[in-house]
């Protein structure tokens, strides 16, 4: 098993996932096909990285496999993705901040420690989209959580929002972090899986909190009686917990001063940059992956 930092970036650089929904929907997507490989990933506005860890075998499936993710879900067409081979631990370490800074990198207003495309909360367990486990720790085993939240300038590990927090958030505003941390689309359409089990959740918390089966009804798009017959049902405790940090999250993430961004440890990718059309046809038209590193 190797690990492999992927880079896509859309052709003429034009947005890959311009709202919400789309970025909650790729993102979902992608955990259920590589959730289980990816290491790190940000997807930023008109390209995506990812770090897998794979064999070169899998490597060739999983690629294939991700592309077709993002081409079937961006506004705009991927070009062929840059491989590169990480071979040291220097290098591996360095990618951690780089991913985790991609936004504050590019000049974007999104937050690298709350961002939908950031990974910072699902390392932190502030997030979790079924499939997606990010084994860090088998590419990186001295990775200490602290580095991340020092990537993203926050300062001491995060503990979890009590009921009283979770109350002057409004039954409202709660339901929307629910969504935000189980990754499905706002407003909390359809009735997959997915969809479901939020629901649940959003009503097993807003019990919890001491809101009305009617307060937050309307939030999840259901009545009052249904509120009260989801609060009943068993859902999983990492769930809960996960919304929990979430709001302690972003009262943390809004509460500090966001600092100019320091460069260091920048991981710089070979000349010419991935996105070039000419390194991309290469790739595209060579009869074996191309892997920068690997011989």
């Amino acid at each position: 098993m190797k690990t492999y930092h992927i880079t896509w970036a859309t052709q003429g650089r034009q947005p890959a996932f311009p709202a919400e929904e789309a970025r909650r929907a790729v993102l979902r997507a992608l955990a259920s096909v590589g959730g289980r490989d990816i290491v790190l990933f940000a997807i930023v506005d008109d390209h995506v990285h990812l770090v897998v860890i794979a064999s070169p075998a899998r490597l060739r499936r999983l690629q294939g496999a991700l592309s077709k993710v993002l081409n079937n879900r961006s506004a705009a067409p991927f070009s062929p993705p840059f491989v590169k081979e990480v071979v040291t631990r220097s290098h591996m370490n360095a990618l951690v901040g780089y991913c985790l800074n991609q936004f504050a990198h590019h000049g974007l207003a999104d937050d690298p420690a709350t961002a939908t495309g950031s990974c910072f909360a699902d390392l932190i367990g502030a997030r979790r989209l079924p499939g997606l486990s990010l084994p860090i720790s088998t590419a990186l085993p001295r990775f200490r959580l602290r580095d991340a939240y020092e990537a993203v300038r926050l300062g001491d590990e995060l503990g979890l929002a009590d009921d009283a927090e979770l109350r002057r958030l409004g039954a409202a505003r709660l339901a929307e972090l629910v969504a935000e941390t189980l990754g499905v689309g706002p407003g909390f359409a359809g009735n997959k899986a997915g969809v479901a089990e939020a629901r649940r959740v959003a009503a097993r918390l807003a019990l919890d909190a001491g809101f009305r089966p009617r307060d937050i009804a309307e939030p999840l798009g259901i009545t009052a009686i249904a509120s009260a017959r989801l609060a009943a049902r068993p859902v999983e405790e990492a769930d809960l917990r996960a919304v929990r940090k979430r709001v302690t999250l972003i009262a943390a993430a809004a509460g500090r001063v966001r600092a100019p961004e320091v460069v260091r440890d920048v991981v710089r990718e070979p000349t010419p940059p991935p996105y070039l059309v000419t390194e991309q046809v290469r790739l595209h038209e060579a009869p074996a992956l191309r892997v920068v590193g690997q011989r």
